[in-house]
């Protein structure tokens, strides 16, 4: 019903990190250079922080694929593990067989791989998703792998993505030495109207999904700010009348709807589409 209403071929909100929805806010933009930077310079470790929502899982997938086909990528996100486990997981990643090896082997069959690719003029890239759940013995097993290089560069790339905690935990007295490895540390903060656009983010997103203009001008403000769909383009004066109680519980099409918000309402005094009162904290697009 709400794909037919507004024109699209699929849902633009979806909670799955889709890249085609990444929306380069000023503070994603700066987080995906900070990205890049790290892989093609060699800089060896990268940090980026951010609250839960924020877009950091959506923000790597989307450096991957400007980072171009000459990249070796692995992404582990089940980060509740021991560390031969965590070197087991980055192995298979790069489709080797690790599962019957020792953590001396693994280690040496990940080096013997990194030389390889190194040789054939490719980048390997490891992600760690949801790393402020790791313990410090794995933290300090990732860097180790940074000892994994040449007289002039890193042979793989760690992008260590996660929480606030992520900060706290790396700052640590006991990983100050990865603590001082860390060439780039970002935190994508929430995002603001100062920083992002709403209707603009709204647009983005939507024409991501869309097959044809929506059916009405308030069509964009239903879909990005769910209370606006009690209050559609043609009904703004039976908004503001059901918000003062003096209006029957159904909307001009004749369509049962609970009383608007405030945040709704009030905007529809100058006869423009609803809008929300600042932007969410969490963005995906």
């Amino acid at each position: 019903m709400y794909l037919e209403h507004f024109g699209l071929k699929e849902y633009p909100f979806s909670t799955s990190p889709d890249p085609r929805f990444y929306y380069p806010s000023a503070k994603h933009k700066e987080a995906l250079a900070c990205l890049i930077y790290t892989v093609e310079q060699s800089k060896g470790f990268a940090l980026i922080s951010g609250e839960v929502g924020a877009g950091k899982t959506m923000l790597c997938r989307a450096a991957l694929q400007r980072l171009g086909k000459d990249v070796d990528s692995a992404i582990v996100c089940h980060t509740s593990i021991t560390p031969t486990q965590f070197l087991k997981a980055i192995a298979a990643e790069f489709h080797l067989s690790p599962w019957s090896k020792t953590k001396i082997e693994i280690i040496h069959m990940l080096r013997t791989f990194l030389v390889k690719r190194q040789r054939q003029g490719r980048t390997v890239v490891l992600i760690v998703d949801e790393a402020q759940a790791l313990s410090a013995e794995v933290l300090e097993e990732v860097r180790l792998l940074g000892n994994l290089e040449t007289t002039t560069e890193k042979l793989m790339q760690t992008i260590l993505v996660g929480q606030p905690e992520l900060r706290r935990l790396v700052g640590q007295h006991r990983l100050r030495q990865l603590d001082q490895r860390i060439a780039v540390k970002f935190h994508l903060g929430a995002l603001s109207l100062d920083g992002c656009s709403t209707p603009s983010a709204t647009r983005h997103c939507s024409r991501r999904s869309s097959t044809r203009r929506p059916s009405s001008p308030g069509a964009w403000s239903a879909t990005w700010w769910p209370s606006a769909r009690a209050t559609t383009w043609t009904g703004r004066r039976w908004s503001l009348a059901r918000s003062q109680g003096a209006a029957p519980a159904t909307n001009p099409r004749g369509r049962a709807c609970a009383a608007p918000s405030a945040a709704c309402t009030s905007s529809y005094t100058q006869g423009t589409p609803a809008r929300p009162a600042a932007a969410p904290a969490v963005m995906r697009c």
